[in-house]
């Protein structure tokens, strides 16, 4: 079963369409391991099985797994994992790469540095719903509207990190001024 079955195709695709997983939560898992396959090669279908130990031992895999962290689904990625550790079992890199990472997820291990998990969950108090809060990287990143927000521990504090970008179409000069005061406002 291991040389035929395909962690993106086999795995992650089939259990999000089982566990019915929001649609841009499951967007952009799959579009982040679709990268991690070309950028690894791990793929059954012209890549080598073996180098999904690779992906699941990096930085790259970090990134999915806030996703499912950050949108409460810990469950679906633990079932992915006990999934590749079934199916790849004549892998032994790849089966123990996954046990590693099944056992952060289950909290054996550290798995979040505590800054970041307390910077995390302290912004995601603060933002407005439907505001879209990530950990990547190191870093926190803030989705909402036009606005990105990356908040990145430092040494000696924090540093933040942010864009705004939008349209209006206004019909008075007084819309005007204040919409130019509301974003001067929003300038250090």
């Amino acid at each position: 079963m291991a040389g035929r079955t395909d962690f993106l195709r086999h795995i992650v695709n089939k259990i999000l369409a089982e566990r019915k997983i929001p649609w841009q939560v499951g967007s952009d898992i799959r579009k982040f391991v679709g990268q991690a396959e070309d950028k690894y090669k791990f793929s059954i279908y012209g890549g080598d099985p073996a180098r999904l130990a690779e992906y699941l031992s990096s930085r790259d895999f970090d990134d999915v797994l806030s996703i499912f962290r950050d949108s409460g689904l810990v469950k679906v990625a633990e079932e992915i994992l006990e999934k590749v550790i079934e199916a790849y079992r004549d892998y032994p890199e790849v089966v123990e790469a996954a046990k590693k990472r099944l056992e952060q997820l289950k909290g054996r291990v550290e798995a979040v540095p505590e800054p970041l998990a307390k910077l995390g969950d302290a912004i995601s108090s603060a933002v407005p719903p439907g505001a879209r809060v990530r950990r990547l990287e190191g870093k926190v990143v803030i989705e909402y509207g036009g606005a990105v927000i990356e908040v990145s521990p430092e040494d000696a504090g924090y540093r933040v990190v942010y864009s705004l970008s939008g349209e209006e179409r206004l019909t008075s000069l007084g819309e005007v001024v204040a919409l130019v005061k509301k974003i001067m406002n929003l300038l250090p």
